[in-house]
């Protein structure tokens, strides 16, 4: 289990940033606050599924993100109602260049293509309705953290002809957001 950062404790006292090390930190310290020769630390975590969640510190007993240390170590204190985005989707990439203090929404908006997707293409899915009618749904995340959709009938259209659409119109979509500010990236979708 990780916990949030507890400010009670100088980071910087006991761990270092270090471009060289797999979670990005080096522990400089030890827990009596003795200095020590400088060594790697971290542990990848991973989900039920295999993927890799993170790196993971231990510390005084707990468990704590790499990528939080990593920023608090850069910039300070993390405000509590926001994540933090590795922009290349990669959760063990935790160079300061790659990292982003962001709202859980804009993180959504980041997320790569899930590995179940039937498509290839983040943001269209293949819906069986329930009644044996399958339609390919463009889905995307506007302004206000709401999931929109827009469904292409394969039984009116055909598979290739909806699933196109589908492509477009949540390309469409996703390109007037972003002309009205909202933050997708690169990788998602476009």
């Amino acid at each position: 289990m990780k916990h949030r950062l507890d400010y009670n404790i100088d980071w910087s006292e006991y761990f270092q940033l270090d471009r060289n090390s797999p979670s990005g930190l080096v522990r400089i310290k030890n827990r009596d606050g003795k200095p020590i020769k400088p060594y790697v630390v971290g542990i990848k975590t991973f989900r039920a599924s295999g993927d890799t969640t993170m790196w993971r510190i231990s510390f005084n007993g707990k468990d704590y993100a790499a990528h939080r240390i990593v920023w608090v170590l850069t910039y300070g204190s993390i405000d509590p109602e926001l994540v933090i985005d590795h922009l290349d989707g990669n959760p063990l990439n935790n160079l300061i260049e790659n990292l982003r203090l962001t709202t859980c929404a804009v993180n959504q908006k980041n997320k790569r293509l899930h590995r179940s997707s039937k498509t290839g293409i983040t943001g269209v899915s293949l819906t069986d309705s329930g009644n044996g009618c399958y339609y390919y749904s463009a889905h995307w995340i506007d302004k206000n953290g709401k999931t929109k959709h827009k469904y292409f009938s394969i039984s009116r259209l055909g598979a290739d002809v909806a699933r196109n659409l589908a492509i477009a119109y949540r390309e469409q979509q996703i390109s007037k957001l972003i002309a009205d500010g909202a933050e997708y990236t690169d990788r998602h979708g476009l």
